[in-house]
């Protein structure tokens, strides 16, 4: 296997944590310097009570999605939050070199979602642990027929279906 075939493995990683650090940088800047950002504000935002407070909310859910982006927790759930995020964003700017850039961003976003977590991601180090505590290898005796089978019995959980 050549070096650059072994590089697909770590390319989700690699665009998960650099959307959640772009995404970071937004989020915090969103949060310590609100009144920046009140030029890019529709107009429907500006006639809210308090558009600063608006602002810092708006930053402070990406921050929180990004967090989870950069950590790989709810991985799929903080993706598809930031991608209608970043793509109502870019419709909003409209066409222009900050629409087009969102629009990208949104796309590296959606791409992230439709992956799933990677193998460094939070949520597959706890599936795998929720998984490994749900079955339990208890044999059961089945006939079939002329043939024995032996099964894996799922143990009951709180968490899982009966």
């Amino acid at each position: 296997m050549d070096n650059l075939t072994r590089t697909k493995y770590f390319t989700p990683m690699m665009i998960r944590l650099c959307i959640g650090l772009v995404i970071t940088w937004f989020g915090l800047n969103q949060m310590f310097n609100p009144e920046q950002w009140l030029i890019w504000l529709p107009k429907w935002a500006l006639a809210l009570p308090d558009p600063v407070m608006f602002v810092f909310a708006h930053g402070l859910v990406e921050v929180v999605c990004a967090v989870c982006l950069l950590g790989g927790y709810f991985t799929r759930i903080s993706a598809l939050v930031m991608f209608a995020n970043i793509l109502g964003t870019a419709m909003l700017l409209g066409f222009n070199d900050l629409g087009i850039r969102d629009f990208a961003l949104s796309i590296m976003v959606l791409s992230v979602f439709l992956h799933g977590p990677d193998a460094w991601c939070l949520d597959r180090v706890l599936s795998k642990r929720r998984q490994a505590h749900e079955t339990s290898a208890v044999g059961v005796k089945t006939t079939n027929g002329p043939k024995t089978k032996f099964m894996i019995m799922r143990a009951k959980t709180p968490w899982t279906s009966p």
